[in-house]
């Protein structure tokens, strides 16, 4: 068997429960019988992907507590069991799940917490494909479509700024990140860039996401050909 379909199969007999199973792909190291070397197979594929999710979500660790996150964390691995060896796609539906299920004056605000570390990592991972190809013809250039994924979040909270904080160890009094903010995440020289849109810029970027090219996403958001003119410098500058 090869070792990533030996991986995969072991990963999904421990998600599974089906533990019988594992006779036939565990050999007892040493002293250990079947049932301990079980055990540490176990809680070896439990630790990993808590520090897993910790490592993706670590300022809503930081928010929630070293306790509230560990038991969330195990709450979440028993109803969301992996069966990847790439560890990097754990972890998708954990800030829905936070939203559902945790119990917490501050729910909002962690839920928005960790859906801008799950957007911000997924464009981390990101290739360095550009976003648009520029062309010389004007018609051609504003025919393009994004070809790149962005992520744009509406939050009530300002989940940059406690992202950076948590990160850095800074404490603040929550009430203070009430705010309201149009987050547009991409990649620019390989690092990630966070950008606090107005509502027309956000709408512009919505209509793009969704397939629509540069010309019919501008004639359907902008009035103003100053409006115009700043989206295009923003494009340019961050785009191209």
């Amino acid at each position: 068997m090869k070792e990533e379909d030996y991986q995969f199969k072991l990963l999904k007999i421990i998600s599974g429960g089906e533990t019988h199973l594992l006779e036939d792909l565990i050999i007892p190291a040493g002293k250990l019988n079947e049932k301990k070397s079980l055990e540490i197979y176990q809680n070896d594929y439990l630790f990993r992907l808590s520090d897993s999710l910790s490592a993706t979500y670590e300022a809503t660790h930081t928010l929630l507590g070293d306790e509230d996150f560990l038991n969330l964390t195990k709450d979440f691995i028993k109803k969301y069991p992996s069966c990847t060896t790439d560890l990097n796609e754990y972890g998708e539906e954990f800030p829905h799940y936070i939203q559902k299920n945790l119990e917490s004056n501050f729910v909002e605000l962690i839920y928005q917490a960790a859906l801008f570390e799950n957007f911000f990592w997924k464009i981390f991972h990101q290739g360095d494909v550009p976003y648009l190809v520029y062309n010389s013809s004007e018609d051609e250039f504003l025919n393009q479509k994004i070809v790149k994924e962005i992520k744009l979040l509406r939050a009530s909270y300002n989940v940059f700024k406690i992202f950076n904080d948590a990160r850095e160890s800074n404490e603040r009094d929550l009430e203070s990140y009430e705010g309201s903010f149009n987050f547009l995440l991409f990649k620019k020289d390989k690092k990630v860039v966070c950008e606090n849109l107005n509502d027309l810029d956000y709408h512009f970027f919505e209509k793009l996401s969704r397939g629509l090219s540069l010309k019919e996403a501008m004639e359907e958001t902008y009035e103003k050909a100053e409006d115009v003119q700043n989206v295009f410098k923003f494009l340019a500058l961050n785009f191209l």
